[in-house]
């Protein structure tokens, strides 16, 4: 099974230096829009998960930066949490063995399954931003 877990958003570059030169407000307002959409994609990973001590699907999280946002998963309450999403083998001599899934069991699946939805909130997002900083946002962006 192969899952192509890419989302490409053409001009959001050149979107981001025109909307720093207009409105201090408006990267705030972007980062914000790619966390809410992150948070999306990580709540279908956590319904995803099985849930045994609660930690690893706790240890989903969004992360806001500076002009983007981006999922985190693991860290030091979920060491294991790679193991878990791709497999392999871990412990003493290797002993404990989960199938290895290349595209992963949790994040990069529930990517793929809200890849459309994500892409239509997108769209609007951009296009709310646009508006706001004085941008004719009519037609088709995706010509």
């Amino acid at each position: 099974m192969s899952i192509d877990a890419k989302v490409e958003v053409k001009g959001l570059r050149d979107l981001r230096r025109a909307l720093k030169d207009l409105e201090g407000t408006t990267p705030t307002a972007l980062r914000d829009g790619l966390a809410e959409l992150s948070g999306i994609v990580a709540a279908a990973a956590q319904a995803r998960m099985p849930e045994r001590s609660g930690r690893a699907r706790a240890s989903v999280v969004v992360r806001r930066q500076s002009a983007s946002a981006a999922i985190a998963t693991g860290g030091s309450k979920a060491p294991y949490y790679p193991w878990l999403d791709f497999g392999g083998r871990v412990g003493p001599k290797k002993a404990t063995v989960r199938p290895f899934f290349k595209v992963g069991r949790y994040l990069y699946p529930a990517l793929a399954d809200k890849r459309e939805e994500i892409g239509r909130r997108l769209d609007v997002l951009l296009a709310d931003l646009a508006q706001r900083a004085g941008f004719d946002t009519t037609g088709d962006a995706r010509g």
